[in-house]
């Protein structure tokens, strides 16, 4: 003869507070305790220090690896057509296999002949390295933005004439 039902259940019940007294629970912390005060998230990961622009541009100009890894692709040049009307710029974009390695610490590398000089504009998260060759009129701007605390290769301006 069987059991009646409620027995049945009764001991159906019994197997699952033991089966659930054994398995692990997470407990949620109390969210209106504390004086009602707003819970705080912290960040888990270290915020890293922004890189030295020094350092970055020392490797830029002396790794092509890391130099066409930190350019921002497709880069963005701009020529100037006419110095008197600035509307007549050029805007072209180089992707990645067409970029080539510039060295500009050493541009007489880059320039036939010349006396040339280098000059390094600093504005928060952005570096303009201009390059300007005597009596040619070379002067050409290569623009520098920090993003997430590493320095990028983001474009170059050319009003050469």
């Amino acid at each position: 003869m069987m059991p009646p039902f409620h027995v049945i259940a009764i001991g159906f019940m019994f197997l699952l507070t033991l089966v659930s007294c054994t398995s692990s629970t997470t407990t949620l912390p109390d969210l209106k305790s504390h004086d009602n005060q707003t819970p705080v998230i912290q960040n888990q990961q270290a915020t890293q220090p922004n890189e030295n622009f020094d350092d970055f541009f020392k490797k830029f100009n002396t790794d092509t690896l890391f130099q066409k890894n930190r350019t921002q692709f497709p880069l963005k040049g701009t020529f100037q057509l006419d110095p008197v009307d600035d509307k007549s710029d050029s805007t072209f974009y180089i992707n990645r296999k067409d970029f080539f390695f510039i060295k500009l610490t050493e541009p007489n590398n880059n320039i036939v002949d010349g006396i040339t000089s280098v000059q390094i504009t600093d504005r928060d998260n952005k570096r303009t390295v201009v390059l300007r060759m005597e009596d040619s009129g070379v002067h050409i701007e290569y623009t520098f933005l920090l993003k997430n605390g590493e320095w990028w290769f983001v474009g170059f301006y050319d009003t050469s004439t």
